[in-house]
C-alpha cells in the first residue's frame, strides 16, 4: 500500500482517496481532474467507497492540514466516516487517513473505527453534543468543513488534546501506526522524526521486554 500511494502523481500536494478491502490493491475513488490540494471528499468519491471496507485518504503538508496536525482527522473526516459506517449496517467498516510529507514519503496511518458496543446514531449525537460546547464553542470551523479556523491548532495542545478526549469518549477509536524512523506525536497530532536520544530510549525498553 505503502508504495502505490508515494507513487501516485502529486502525491506531495494534492490529496488523493481510495477504497481497499483485505488483501487487495488500493482502487482510486477521486478522478484526477477532481483532485485538489485540500479535499477529495466529493459525493461521488464517497458513494464508490461505501463498498470497501477500508477508506484512505492522504493529508498532504499544506496550509489546512498545518493547523491542526496532520494525523488528526478533521471534522468533516470523522462525520463523513460515520455516515459511510452508517449506508453500511453490520459491515465493518474503517477509515485511513495517510500522513504525508513535502517529499511524498509516507510518515504513517491514522485508523478511524467505531468502538465495539456502540451505534452510529448515538456516537453522532454525543460527538455533536461534544463540539458545540467548551473549549470548541469559542472556535469556529470552517464553512466547507475541512477543519478548525483559528490560529495554528499546534500550538494549542489543550485543544488538541481535548478534540482526542470528545473522538474517543463518543465511541470513536483511533490508531497511530508510524513507519520505520518515525513516531507519533499527540501532543501535536503529527508524526515526527525519532531523535536519537528517544531511539535509544526505545530501545533500552525493549531490552527491558525481552528480559521479562
Amino acid at each position: 500500500m505503502r508504495q502505490q500511494i508515494e507513487e501516485w502523481p502529486r502525491i506531495f500536494s494534492h490529496e488523493m482517496g481510495w477504497g481497499k478491502d483485505v488483501g487487495r490493491e488500493l482502487i482510486p475513488l477521486v478522478d484526477e481532474s477532481k483532485r485538489s490540494m485540500t479535499s477529495v471528499g466529493d459525493e461521488e468519491s464517497f458513494e464508490r467507497s461505501k463498498k470497501f471496507t477500508f477508506s484512505i485518504h492522504t493529508h498532504p503538508p499544506n496550509f489546512p492540514i498545518k493547523k491542526r496536525g496532520g494525523a488528526i482527522p478533521s471534522k468533516t473526516d470523522v462525520f463523513s466516516f460515520l455516515k459511510r459506517v452508517e449506508a453500511s449496517p453490520g459491515k465493518r467498516k474503517i477509515d485511513i487517513i495517510v500522513s504525508v510529507n513535502r517529499s511524498g514519503e509516507v510518515l504513517g496511518y491514522t485508523f478511524l473505527e467505531i468502538k465495539k458496543g456502540k451505534e452510529v446514531q448515538e456516537v453522532r449525537k454525543e460527538l455533536a453534543k461534544r463540539l458545540s460546547s467548551r473549549p470548541f464553542i469559542i472556535y469556529t470551523f470552517h464553512k466547507g468543513g475541512s477543519g478548525f479556523v483559528v490560529p495554528p491548532l499546534t500550538k494549542n495542545r489543550r485543544l488538541i488534546k481535548a478534540y482526542f478526549d470528545a473522538l474517543n469518549e463518543s465511541g470513536i477509536k483511533l490508531k497511530h501506526i508510524a513507519m520505520p524512523g518515525y513516531r507519533f506525536d499527540r501532543k501535536n497530532g503529527k508524526f515526527k522524526r525519532k531523535n536519537l536520544a528517544r531511539k535509544a530510549v526505545d530501545s533500552l525498553k525493549m531490552k527491558r521486554r525481552k528480559k521479562k
